[in-house]
Parts: C-alpha cells; sequence; structure tokens
C-alpha cells in the first residue's frame, strides 16, 4: 500500500468497534468496552479499498487552548506507510480548528 491509499476522518459511530479493535491491540490496558468516550477527539485511519481501520489518534483538552495527544496506534500490517503521520496532521488540523 501507499500513503495515498489511506483517508483519516474523525470517528464515527460505524467504525467504532474497529478503532476500538485497533487501539486495544496496540494497548492491551485499554481492554474497556466504553473507552472510546473518554476521549474529546478521535481520528482514523482507514483504506479506500476496503473502508478498513488501522490506525487511530486520541487527543483530550489538556487547559485552555491546549490538548494532549494521549494515544497513536497503527495496525502493525500497516505501518511504515505514513499512516501515523496522516493521523497526527487531520487530529492537528482539527485540534487547530476548535481553538
Amino acid at each position: 500500500m501507499k500513503y495515498d491509499d489511506y483517508e483519516v476522518r474523525e470517528l464515527t459511530i460505524e467504525h467504532e468497534a474497529e478503532a476500538y479493535n485497533v487501539l486495544r491491540e496496540e494497548f492491551p490496558d485499554h481492554d474497556i468496552p466504553w473507552i472510546l468516550k473518554e476521549y474529546e477527539w478521535i481520528v482514523i485511519a482507514i483504506t479506500k479499498e476496503s473502508n478498513q481501520v488501522v490506525g487511530v489518534a486520541t487527543a483530550n483538552k489538556y487547559i485552555p487552548r491546549k490538548a494532549l495527544l494521549c494515544d497513536i496506534a497503527v495496525d502493525k500490517k500497516h505501518r511504515s506507510y505514513g499512516v501515523g503521520i496522516q493521523l497526527l496532521k487531520a487530529l492537528g488540523e482539527i485540534l487547530l480548528d476548535k481553538g
């Protein structure tokens, strides 16, 4: 796969279970079904071909006008294709828009 084979967007309900699985795979201590509700912002990376979630990045408000990156996880089969960079860039743009 290539960098352009992925799309990053904010998490939607239809991808919630897949996002949870990617996050839980990377962080076994996140094995709490409602963990995604604990984050203020969540972006996912999906493959354009199969619409499968392969990456997740999360953030929370830290102090006014500041956010804290909480987690970033990319499925092992999709690492080294720039997915993590795409997740960070998209999350940064969302956070800038939110102030």
